[in-house]
């Protein structure tokens, strides 16, 4: 059997936030290095997250400058990025006849910007979105499931006391998306049930709408950012209450929060959105509703559900075991390395001429330098 020699890996992003992309890099950087790979990280913007890197984690923060710097002098053989970091000028770490090839994935929208021209290989991080990213390019768009620690994210042994909590989690400004109104509209009414509110929001209440801030303020014993090392056991405290995680999202990639909280024994109540639907399975002990659900009928599927004891302990049961099987750490990394040898292994692809039956777009690179 042919021996793999250990791949040099380097993970990219815009910038150093608090969000699921980040904590995708550094649960890879991990999982590769347990593989027996090299890895490092390149972030084009500082923040956060940045003291929040493990011990032992290389990390590299500038310009494009720095980054064709970097990759010229370590030899990877792979930098791997999202699909969203087209304007960063990402493209331009690919080799020009050779290593470094560029892989992306799709983690939260498809971009046009990719084809066969200046990246290697393509991946959705859920089905839809491989999906939508394979409509808008050339190249082959395989999908790999997002996966999470299950080492760490471990459910918890002893129940806890008090009423149960119901947790949401998610950047409170991105309105579009995570719509954190929908959850202080049914704030109230939970917390007048007798129910404990908690929100890990890196943001805070300072960057959402005045009506929103108001609801939850008065009604949320805890809204504000969790430190990633102490994610499972804000989890593992909802689940020993008996409670849940309430997500109002309009879509998500494949939401790590969510595949986080039932790794934890933390059952999810979510809106049956693409992304969502992908990792939220009332057969594995979830519970999808209606996205248009108004909010006196969303409360009262939360305050049923609480209540069912035998139901929410069979939950907390199915869901952990769901996670485990389909959404390891393990896995993911492992069929990522798979994609970066057949990237490796193929001949150097040049730009299609005109006529390939795709549309043509004018984007262009948006460097940005910073400290």
């Amino acid at each position: 059997m042919a021996f793999d020699p250990p791949l040099r890996i380097l993970l990219a992003h815009r910038r150093c936030a608090i969000s699921g992309v980040e904590s995708w890099l550094v649960d890879l950087w991990r999982a590769f290095r347990a593989l027996g790979h090299a890895c490092e990280l390149f972030f084009f913007g500082g923040g956060p997250m940045a003291a929040q890197l493990p011990p032992g984690c290389v990390a590299h923060f500038g310009g494009l400058a720095d980054g064709l710097l970097l990759v010229g002098r370590r030899a990877f053989d792979v930098v791997h990025a999202d699909t969203i970091d087209w304007d960063v000028g990402i493209a331009a770490l690919r080799g020009p006849a050779g290593p470094p090839r560029l892989v992306l994935t799709a983690q939260t929208a498809p971009v046009p910007a990719w084809t066969s021209a200046n990246c290697d290989a393509l991946v959705g991080c859920s089905e839809w979105l491989a999906a939508a990213q394979q409509a808008l390019t050339d190249l082959p768009v395989q999908a790999v499931l997002n996966g999470v620690d299950t080492g760490a994210f471990t459910p918890c042994l002893e129940p806890g006391e008090g009423p149960p909590i119901v947790a949401w989690v998610g950047r409170g400004s991105d309105l579009r998306h995570k719509r954190i109104d929908r959850f202080a509209a049914l704030a109230p009414a939970l917390a007048a049930a007798g129910l404990r509110l908690r929100l890990a929001d890196p943001d805070g209440p300072t960057r959402v709408p005045q009506a929103a801030a108001e609801a939850l303020r008065h009604t949320a014993e805890f809204w504000g950012p969790v430190p990633r090392a102490a994610m499972p056991r804000f989890f593992r405290e909802v689940a020993a209450s008996g409670g849940c995680v309430v997500s109002t999202s309009s879509r998500e990639g494949l939401p790590f929060a969510l595949l986080e909280a039932q790794a934890c024994g933390c059952p999810v109540i979510a809106p049956a959105t693409r992304g969502v639907n992908e990792c939220v399975d009332p057969a594995h002990g979830g519970v999808l509703y209606a996205p248009g659900a108004p909010p006196a009928e969303l409360g009262r599927l939360v305050l049923d559900t609480l209540r069912d004891g035998a139901g929410m302990g069979w939950r907390r049961r199915a869901c952990v075991q769901y996670v485990r099987r389909r959404f390891s750490l393990d896995r993911m990394a492992r069929d990522y390395v798979r994609v970066y040898r057949g990237a490796a292994s193929r001949e150097v692809l040049r730009p299609l001429g005109a006529g390939n039956g795709l549309a043509r777009n004018e984007f262009g690179f948006g460097a940005r330098n910073v400290e």
